[in-house]
């Protein structure tokens, strides 16, 4: 007896309704363009790349679950397979991409390729759906030509194909979760990708750092001469005053074409901390494997003298890993905020650890996203930091001899800077700059004096704020937002803040400016950028360094910028344009350069992720 054949072995009983998801897939990818293209650097850029394909992946399952037109158990096959997918992806994926990488690359990837392979097929699954349907009684073989019985056949190895070939189209990104490694982004976030079996500049550096023979055994700290701060010593983050000026320095104007005579280049590990100068010393942090490092070397050879790790890594996409802030030198002593929350304290002479305290922990806030990134400042024997996490304290001051917490301050903004030390209306004060807008704190206890509400609803600040006189302070953001100027006034313990302006001509997104002679040079987002520091008007606009770093030698009225792309070149300061030409440039590193450069006496000192260098200035 001929076996029977059910409308299931016939044709497909539904028709699925693609054109939702690829009305979902398109706005995805144009959002995504229209965020490159539209806003570049900006804040609508990163969190359209991110949210995208996350609010993409939201309205794809609505559709699949709810209006996709495919059978129950369908339903539950495609979306037991995109969790599968996703669970491995975190599972393979190297560390560069967890977690914005895998938002970015690979959730695109998983939407978009079995849409369109459903698309390329639709034509075939169409004409199959749109045969006459039997009726509901069974048919027998023998009542089917064998033209119709082969069609059927045809049909249902198509099904299959098409069914198995969405299956395989959903994980192929997990190639590039497996196989693919993020070495970082720009500024304007290009974004660096490397096969991930290749040697990175880390695995490199480490590789090195294990053939070289041990490193001779620390005298004990009673002979070690002790480090004491000299005259032109550049003790910590951007010298001694945080402002990024290099005063007491006179260099000659004409370069070498070929670039600065170099006095020693070296490999070192990932990091974006700048370099403490002391006594003949360099103080820095770098990533070591899985561990943090605190490293000092002799400032005329490069030659490491001593280095203090502890176990902490960091990573993320956009800088990789590696600690953020640079070390601050005080009265013999060496304070470093790694990347991952401990502060350590150590004799700058041995390297010996004094006292270490974890300030996430002490503060109840996890990691931030871009991990801790204040350079500490000692201010009345407090050693003070700023963080990002939430929640808890925002700023916290801990005993500089044996670290235990003096006080803490409440915030609920986010930001990436450092504390800053001014004298404003003639009253001593720490001030910090959030997402919340500046604020200023006692030194002795922490106590609020005034603050400015700025509010940054998405992101982050992170430039320092910069004093001009004794009552006026420029904050700059980038995100397309600008610079403004507040004004100070107190009578008795009453303070009163004013807008004097408020100028989007400089936009300012992690590097920090600088004022001389009545004027703020700095970045607007990548273009080199001089406005009036009364009027926030701008004086010129002009030199694509990316997004670089400044350095004002104001006796010279000289600019010495470090590019984003290891670029230095030499700048007259000068609000004319006529006049504000470049002196001189050539390619000092030749990776991506955040870090901030130090000039002492008639040497340059400039790092990024993957190498030191010194360099001989020439002397007038």
């Amino acid at each position: 007896m001929p076996l029977p054949l059910t409308e299931k072995d016939v044709i497909p009983r539904r028709e699925l309704r693609l054109t939702p998801a690829v009305a979902i897939v398109l706005a995805m990818l144009g959002g995504t363009l229209a965020a490159r293209w539209g806003w570049p650097q900006s804040l609508v850029q990163y969190v359209t790349l991110v949210a995208a394909p996350l609010l993409a992946t939201l309205a794809m399952g609505l559709w699949w679950l709810g209006f996709s037109g495919v059978s129950a158990g369908n339903r539950c096959a495609g979306l037991g397979v995109f969790l599968a997918v996703v669970a491995v992806a975190v599972a393979v994926a190297d560390e560069s991409l967890i977690p914005w990488g895998l938002c970015i690359f690979v959730l695109p990837l998983m939407l978009a390729l079995p849409v369109a392979w459903l698309v390329a097929t639709d034509r075939q699954h169409s004409r199959d759906c749109r045969e006459k349907e039997p009726g509901s009684e069974e048919l027998s073989s023998a009542e089917l030509s064998s033209e119709e019985l082969s069609g059927n056949v045809r049909s249902a190895c198509f099904r299959g194909v098409r069914r198995s070939g969405t299956f395989v189209a959903a994980a192929l990104p997990l190639a590039f979760a497996a196989l693919a490694r993020v070495d970082g982004v720009s500024g304007k976030f290009e974004i660096t990708v490397s096969p991930r079996w290749s040697n990175s500049a880390e695995s490199k550096y480490l590789a090195a750092l294990n053939r070289d023979p041990a490193q001779p055994a620390l005298p004990p700290p009673s002979e070690a001469p002790p480090v004491a701060l000299l005259p032109g010593d550049w003790p910590g983050f951007r010298g001694p005053q945080r402002d990024g000026v290099r005063r007491g320095v006179a260099i000659a104007n004409e370069w070498p074409e070929r670039g600065l005579p170099q006095v020693w280049r070296r490999r070192i590990g990932p990091g974006w901390s700048s370099f403490a100068a002391v006594d003949g010393r360099l103080f820095t942090q770098e990533q070591r494997g899985e561990e943090e490092a605190v490293v000092c070397l002799d400032a005329e050879t490069g030659e490491e003298i001593w280095a203090h790790s502890y176990p902490g890594r960091f990573s993320e996409m956009a800088s990789s890993a590696g600690p953020r802030a640079t070390p601050t030198f005080d009265s013999g002593r060496l304070y470093a905020l790694g990347a991952t929350g401990k502060l350590t304290a150590l004799d700058a002479a041995t390297g010996r650890r004094l006292w270490q305290t974890d300030i996430a922990a002490d503060s109840g806030a996890a990691i931030p996203e871009w991990g801790f990134a204040s350079s500490p400042l000692v201010v009345e024997g407090h050693t003070v930091v700023v963080y990002a996490g939430d929640p808890g304290a925002k700023v916290i001051a801990y005993d500089a001899a044996d670290g235990s917490v003096r006080w803490s301050a409440l915030r609920d903004g986010r930001g990436y800077g450092s504390p800053q030390l001014m004298t404003l209306c003639g009253v001593e004060q720490i001030v910090v700059l959030d997402s919340h807008g500046a604020f200023g704190l006692a030194p002795n206890d922490g106590r609020a004096l005034w603050s400015d509400p700025w509010r940054l609803k998405l992101g982050p600040r992170i430039v320092q704020p910069l004093q001009i006189g004794d009552d006026s302070i420029v904050l700059g953001t980038g995100y397309g937002i600008g610079t403004r100027r507040i004004r100070l006034s107190r009578s008795g313990r009453e303070w009163t803040v004013e807008e004097q302006w408020h100028s989007r001509a400089l936009k300012p997104y992690f590097n920090d400016f600088v004022y001389h002679a009545g004027y703020l040079y700095g970045f607007d987002h990548q273009i080199l950028t001089c406005i009036d520091a009364e009027t926030g008007q701008r004086q010129w606009k002009r030199g694509r360094y990316g997004f670089g770093q400044l350095l004002l030698i104001p006796e010279q009225d000289l600019l010495l910028v470090s590019g984003e792309r290891g670029q230095l070149a030499l700048l007259r300061a000068t609000p004319n344009k006529a006049e504000a030409e470049e002196i001189a440039q050539f390619q000092a590193l030749h990776s991506k350069t955040w870090n901030h450069p130090v000039i002492v006496g008639d040497r340059l000192y400039l790092r990024n992720a993957q190498a030191a260098v010194c360099f001989r200035l020439p002397v007038p």
